[in-house]
């Protein structure tokens, strides 16, 4: 569950970023 979570956490955040780079 723990590494679920960070995965996702990872993805939110890596999504933001390219988000913020456009």
């Amino acid at each position: 569950m723990k590494r679920l979570g960070d995965a996702s956490v990872f993805k939110r955040v890596t999504l933001e970023d390219v988000a913020i780079a456009h």
